[in-house]
């Protein structure tokens, strides 16, 4: 195995689990002995390794840009495309979510200046994030400071920042002020009725190069 290791420039292209064991097996290309690499060789193995880290952790959108970067390396004379390359790019992009749609709705009252109508304010923030961590504002009346007013509603495409990976995160933030019933709300996500027939709350992802009816609707 050392051998192979420091005797070739290699790099990993599948995985299979083999029959009696519980872990899965890298599959390995060989590319060429280390002696005669060339500074090309050593590129290719770097990269599309880089890549399938970036694969294993479903990091897709990294590992279709290190992918780019492998098919644009000169290519031996014996083949016309690195088709390794293309496989695992191909892969990767069916989990790569080009575009996402959002329908949702945050409503939001202010009776502080008319108590006869009702009680208490409300204001809510939403937020969308491709990772947990980096998040994307879509509106925040609180920060603002607004109360009640127009309510907020969102039924098309997000951000680009929220889309390249295979998740989506979604923070709503709803705030009410001077409202002592505890089942009397002035801010409300996704509010619905008796006779509401659309769906209150959906969300559509569209993946790199799969068809319509192949697309994930939640």
């Amino acid at each position: 195995e050392n051998d192979v290791v420091t005797g070739f420039v290699t790099r990993p292209v599948d995985c299979i689990k083999a029959q009696g064991s519980s872990r899965p097996l890298v599959i390995y290309e060989v590319i060429c002995r280390s002696k005669n690499a060339k500074q090309v060789d050593l590129m290719r193995s770097k990269l599309h390794t880089q890549a399938w880290n970036c694969y294993c952790k479903r990091n897709f959108l990294s590992a279709v840009a290190l992918l780019e970067q492998v098919a644009a390396l000169p290519q031996p004379p014996w083949r016309k495309q690195d088709l390794a390359a293309k496989v695992l790019r191909d892969r990767c992009e069916r989990f790569v979510a080009e575009r996402i749609e959002l329908h949702a709705e945050a409503m939001c009252w202010d009776f502080a200046s008319c108590p006869e109508l009702g009680q208490g304010r409300g204001a809510a923030k939403v937020e969308v994030s491709p990772d947990g961590n980096h998040w994307i504002t879509l509106h925040d009346s609180i920060g603002a400071g607004t109360w009640g007013g127009a309510s907020w509603w969102n039924s098309g495409d997000l951000p680009a920042g929220a889309t390249g990976t295979r998740s989506l995160w979604l923070r709503v933030t709803l705030v009410a002020e001077g409202v002592d019933d505890p089942d009397y709300t002035v801010a409300q996500f996704t509010r619905s009725h008796a006779a509401t027939t659309a769906d209150a709350f959906s969300i559509q992802a569209f993946a790199r190069g799969v068809p319509d009816t192949q697309r994930s609707k939640r």
